[in-house]
């Protein structure tokens, strides 16, 4: 018997077509490895003989579009936004500034307010009651003050005509 590398080129050929010879079925019906080697090559066989039909075959065939889409990756359909939902988006988006403006705007007029109020508080703070001022003679004033060279304590009215006929009469 010849040892397996010798029947490669009878393997191949049978594969292919051809009449199988005696003493290659019998060395098949002992070698495990040689009838194996020989089912894979008629697969491969089978399969280049339906490649090349589907080449020579103008037409693609009924199922092509289907075994295409089969192979391909799985991807999540892509969401399309229509002019509409754009529309609306756009809306939201204005709403949600308009409410950021809003509550900004807000915000600086409770500040101003607070600032308000603080500054009525520090005048609030810095006030005097005028019954103090009211209790006090005028001449407190005029003595605690510096006098003024040209100024008087009294404010005396000035003489007037009337006053200076009734004094010269006799």
């Amino acid at each position: 018997m010849r040892s397996c590398r010798q029947w490669q080129e009878p393997l191949i050929d049978h594969a292919s077509g051809q009449p199988v010879p005696a003493d290659l079925k019998a060395h098949l019906a002992s070698c495990s490895h040689c009838s194996e080697r020989l089912r894979a090559l008629k697969a491969r066989a089978t399969q280049i003989e339906i490649e090349l039909a589907g080449m020579a075959n103008p037409e693609p065939s009924p199922f092509l579009a289907g075994r295409i889409l089969a192979n391909l990756p799985h991807r999540p359909p892509q969401v399309r936004l229509g002019w509409a939902k754009w529309i609306t988006v756009a809306g939201t988006v204005c709403c949600i500034a308009a409410i950021i403006i809003l509550l900004v705007y807000r915000s600086a007029a409770v500040k101003q307010q607070d600032r308000q109020a603080l500054q009525a508080a520090e005048r609030l703070g810095q006030w005097e009651s005028p019954t103090r001022l009211l209790m006090q003679p005028s001449s407190v004033q005029a003595l605690l003050g510096r006098p003024v060279l040209g100024d008087s304590f009294f404010q005396l009215p000035g003489p007037t005509r009337h006053l200076n006929r009734r004094n010269h009469e006799p």
